[in-house]
């Protein structure tokens, strides 16, 4: 198959050309050219912005696209505008932010989305994310219908993960001493960015239309206990500390410790997805390829999420002393 990528260097799009390039597809990226425009000198690199520059794509063929940095509707509106004589299908990476409760145990692919933003709407935040993106799904399918395919994932991990949610486990565990963690079992929502990808060439190779969960619910706070304490060893312990202490001294869900949501965030159903060819790595699996590649990096705290040095032994002793 020929395949464009809108994006494609960075994480997301970049594992999906490696999954793509391993399948012997021929790839076509289109991107900006400011992160890894070094990689994959074997693929052809269209560049540009998506907001300027979409006409460098005229004229074009190809199987199908992957739009791996859709965040609003107009840019969305756009690139289908442009590409829809000229693609197949349109697959296009959502989020399971989309959902507007996902501790509804009657949760579907098809239900309990959010209130779509406006066309025009371009402020980006916590808030407008998961209406943005619900809307750009619309997009999708009003220009594609049955040649479009939406994946919606959760928190993706694995290694080259440039915001560092994950990341952060990593590299606390390889530094050592002992850790803070929440003292919860609750689910992680989550996906390998590895899997993710596969997932994607399947859904294009076969040509399948609709909308698909991208999560494992295999993730959960009790096994990456047991994932941390095996990477630590001897070096530390884990010090587990309640819920509302967190609060109380303003940690926040997601980025000031990744991965713990205090049960804000549930998981989302992916049968639907396993019938169309998902499929899951383990937790150990992850963690140990995100650690290698976060020490090949020389990746260290600070990092763009987790608490820093000083902060957590600043909490690991107000607890142990409270």
């Amino acid at each position: 198959m020929k395949i464009l990528i809108i994006g494609g260097t960075q994480f997301v799009g970049r594992a999906l050309v490696v999954e793509l390039l391993s399948r012997g597809h021929e790839v076509t990226l289109f991107h900006r050219g400011k992160t890894g425009s070094d990689l994959f000198p074997e693929v052809e690199s269209i560049l540009g912005d998506r907001d300027s520059d979409l006409d460098r794509l005229a004229g074009r063929k190809w199987d199908a696209v992957v739009d791996t940095c859709g965040y609003y509707p107009r840019q969305v509106d756009a690139s289908c505008k442009a590409l829809l004589d000229s693609v197949d299908r349109y697959l296009f990476i959502s989020t399971i932010s989309v959902y507007a409760d996902r501790d509804n145990n009657t949760l579907s692919e098809d239900t309990g989305t959010l209130h779509p933003a406006m066309q025009d709407a371009d402020d980006l935040s916590n808030e407008t994310y998961g209406p943005l993106k619900v809307r750009c799904e619309e997009v999708v399918r009003e220009y594609f219908g049955d040649r479009a395919t939406i994946v919606r994932p959760g928190l993706i991990i694995g290694p080259h993960d440039h915001t560092h949610r994950f990341v952060y486990w990593t590299v606390r565990a390889e530094e050592g001493g002992d850790i803070l963690i929440p003292d919860t079992e609750e689910p992680i929502t989550g996906i390998d960015v590895r899997d993710l990808a596969a997932f994607q060439a399947h859904l294009l190779e076969q040509g399948t239309p609709g909308t698909f969960n991208g999560d494992n619910p295999g993730f959960n706070w009790r096994d990456l206990k047991e994932v941390l304490a095996n990477a630590l060893g001897d070096r530390g312990k884990l010090i587990a500390v309640p819920a509302e202490f967190l609060v109380e001294n303003e940690i926040r869900v997601w980025t000031g410790l990744p991965c713990w949501t205090n049960g804000t965030v549930g998981q989302v159903p992916v049968i639907k997805s396993v019938a169309a060819g998902l499929t899951h790595r383990s937790l150990a699996e992850s963690f140990r390829d995100t650690q290698t590649w976060a020490a090949d990096c020389g990746l260290k705290r600070p990092l763009k999420a987790g608490l820093t040095s000083e902060r957590e032994q600043e909490l690991l002793d107000k607890f142990q002393n409270s």
